[in-house]
């Protein structure tokens, strides 16, 4: 009786393994998905906020007067 529950907790402790990698899984293809179809959308909105930001910090230093108020 005693070894039968033993296994018995073994397998569940697998099936629970098996569980975990099974939604790993889902998800890493998940994401590879969304990145298949979304990552160039979001590589150019990020190139875009970078020049954007690098204008503007640019247009900054040209308008610097220098001091502080």
């Amino acid at each position: 009786m005693k070894k039968s529950m033993i296994q018995a907790r073994k397998v569940e402790k697998g099936i629970a393994a098996t569980e975990y990698l099974i939604i790993l899984l889902v998800v890493a293809v998940s994401a590879i998905a969304l990145f298949m179809r979304y990552g160039q959308t979001v590589r150019d909105k990020i190139t875009a906020a970078g020049t954007d930001v690098t204008t503007n910090v640019n247009n900054q230093d040209v308008n610097y007067q220098g001091g502080f108020n």
